[in-house]
């Protein structure tokens, strides 16, 4: 192709023709004749491949090419009205493929445009409404479905079949970055008041996880409660069972502990009380938490290791020994977990790296469970002190302590 104002020149493709190929034009796409391999092709101006047509039976050696005002190509050849029928048909079967992708995009992003205005609402009725704690539960539950919305849209921005539509997909990853503008919560603003004891009547919790009706899953059979402290029901078909996380979807990842004979994570539909699927991770598996649709698991010896929902993958991000009784959790880039044989928790990025390690066996011992809020403060259960310490995010000489 050369351009009439400079002289300069461009291969739209390198594909070799012959030296009697004829070609046209009709608004983005270029057609022409090959009569060596009896073809007729449809590209765009940047040599992307649209269309093929080649049928031997309704056309030889194709030679001059025309397209009408109304898309219409008229081919020099044998039978050239059958040719031009199906050329195009596959011509409009193709604009009904893209217009269709884009009728669904379009959808899609209406449907997140409605998540984000219901999360809006509910953020407003939570603030003035709700408690403290669940304030805490809903805006970490909403929190989880903002990064997902946002995620499935950023991989539509860097789509390039729909790269037109850019403009509208920003202003909408903006609108959902900005939707959960919570005041911040520092170590000195905590003020922990008893809102309600659970009556489980059960001997050995050593997992926990809530659902985004607030409901809690404990460890012990894997029992649901409500909201209100009563249960609901209990899953006794899966064992061994040591710690969960909730995964989207009505669904819970639940990990089988330091048992040998168990080295697996199942995952359960709590609709239908149901295993769904079962991870062989060839370790132990104890503390569990759930990021991307990715599981971060402590794996004793074998240290923290993180397993793709998606293609069951795994990798080692750290080599450090932990306990069987170690715990992680997640917060934005970083992953925080226990060691309760040296009282300490340590905190790293999603490459391994370790961030920062709080040990201070004075107000901490045997550290078992963590959490983390939506500012990022991490609380950390001592198992052998009696103390539910929070530590801020980055500064680990800032923290505070309270008992039972």
């Amino acid at each position: 192709m050369i351009n009439l104002n400079n002289e300069s020149i461009v291969n739209v493709t390198k594909t070799y023709e012959s030296v009697f190929s004829y070609v046209a034009t009709f608004r983005d796409n270029i057609f022409y004749t090959d009569c060596n391999d009896d073809s007729v092709t449809c590209i765009d101006f940047q040599g992307n491949t649209r269309s093929v047509f080649k049928n031997t039976s309704v056309l030889q050696n194709p030679s001059g090419i025309s397209v009408d005002e109304n898309g219409n190509v008229y081919i020099a050849g044998a039978d050239t009205n059958n040719v031009v029928d199906a050329l195009l048909r596959e011509i409009n079967t193709k604009e009904e493929e893209e217009s269709n992708k884009i009728r669904r995009i379009l959808k899609s992003l209406i449907d997140k445009e409605k998540e984000i205005t219901e999360n809006q609402t509910n953020i407003g009725n939570i603030k003035q409404y709700a408690s403290e704690l669940q304030t805490f539960l809903s805006l970490k539950h909403i929190e989880t479905n903002v990064v997902v919305a946002e995620q499935y849209i950023q991989s539509i921005v860097k789509s390039d079949e729909v790269w037109r539509w850019r403009g509208d997909f920003r202003q909408k990853d903006k609108q959902a970055q900005m939707m959960v503008a919570v005041t911040p919560m520092t170590i000195d603003s905590l003020a922990p008041t008893l809102l309600q004891k659970y009556g489980t009547k059960l001997a050995h919790v050593l997992g926990c996880t809530f659902l985004p009706d607030c409901k809690m899953v404990l460890k012990e059979l894997i029992a649901v409660f409500k909201s209100d402290g009563s249960l609901d029901f209990f899953i006794g078909s899966v064992d061994p069972v040591f710690d969960m996380t909730y995964i989207g979807d009505n669904s819970v990842a639940v990990t089988s502990g330091y048992l040998c004979d168990y080295l697996q994570i199942n995952l359960i539909d709590l609709e239908t009380r149901n295993v769904t699927k079962t991870l062989k991770v060839n370790s132990v598996n104890s503390g569990v938490a759930y990021k991307d649709n990715k599981l971060i698991y402590c794996a004793k010896e074998n240290g923290i290791k993180i397993i793709n929902l998606d293609d069951e993958s795994i990798i080692n991000l750290t080599k450090t020994k932990v306990t069987v009784f170690s715990y992680a959790t997640t917060f934005k880039d970083n992953i925080f977990y226990t060691h309760c044989d040296d009282d300490s928790v340590t905190c790293i990025d999603f490459q391994g790296n370790t961030q920062w390690v709080f040990k201070n066996e004075s107000v901490i011992r045997n550290p078992l469970g963590i959490s983390v809020d939506v500012s990022g403060n991490v609380y950390v259960v001592g198992g052998g002190s009696n103390y539910v310490v929070v530590t801020s995010p980055k500064r680990t000489e800032l923290y505070t302590a309270f008992n039972n």
